[in-house]
């Protein structure tokens, strides 16, 4: 398995292990052994689009488990992971998933060194962290697609319908959305109003909030 292994606060090594232990002990051996009993390690398995352990996957078990949420169990659907520096995910990745684990709800953990965010992506941790597990969310598009993209949630506080499409394919994607006869939605984004349909580029995701 393929690990990225953090070395003190801002270098990143990509390694293979067996384990993150055999990855951290890999990496260790690599360096002067003064520093590498003196630095601090972290592994980060991070999520990818290859197959096996896959963003598109863990989303499809987040919003289809949506509905046992604070009913059989808490969600636990993954850390929080949106820095720059030693990650593949391009930005709109990390706006896909972090809108993922705002929507799906449940347990939050930041996989990041807070100190070492950029200012933008800082005020996005820090916005999810003010209020977690806000939305009670549910697919509306289940039985079109294998990973769901239209999920539709309801602010608990205010009672208020916030929209999100995600395309977690890698060709751009086009959804119909007249046959959920859904309230009147302008873009988070741009303050357009959604249409009946709506053409999404991949490894993208746009939020609407309800008009009232």
């Amino acid at each position: 398995m393929k690990y990225m292994v953090e070395i003190e606060t801002t270098q990143y090594v990509e390694v293979e292990g067996e384990t993150a232990e055999a990855a951290i002990e890999k990496v260790k051996s690599q360096l002067n052994p003064r520093t590498a009993a003196a630095a601090a390690f972290q592994v980060v398995q991070e999520l990818t689009y290859d197959e096996g352990l896959s963003m598109p996957n863990v989303c499809r078990n987040i919003i289809n488990r949506s509905y046992m949420h604070r009913r059989l169990w808490l969600s636990d659907p993954d850390t929080l992971l949106i820095r720059k520096e030693g990650t593949t995910y391009t930005e709109e990745e990390s706006k896909l998933w972090l809108e993922a684990l705002r929507m799906g709800g449940g347990m939050l953990l930041s996989g990041d060194r807070l100190d070492t965010l950029e200012p933008e992506r800082l005020a996005w941790t820090v916005e999810m962290f003010s209020d977690p597990d806000a939305f009670e969310t549910r697919p509306l598009d289940s039985w079109e697609r294998s990973v769901p993209g239209v999920w539709l949630g309801i602010r608990r506080k205010t009672g208020e319908l916030r929209l999100v499409i995600f395309n977690f394919e890698d060709k751009e994607c086009t959804f119909e959305l007249k046959q959920y006869n859904l309230p009147e939605f302008c873009s988070d984004l741009d303050g357009s109003m959604l249409g009946d349909s709506l053409t999404v580029p991949p490894h993208c995701c746009r939020v609407y909030t309800e008009v009232i």
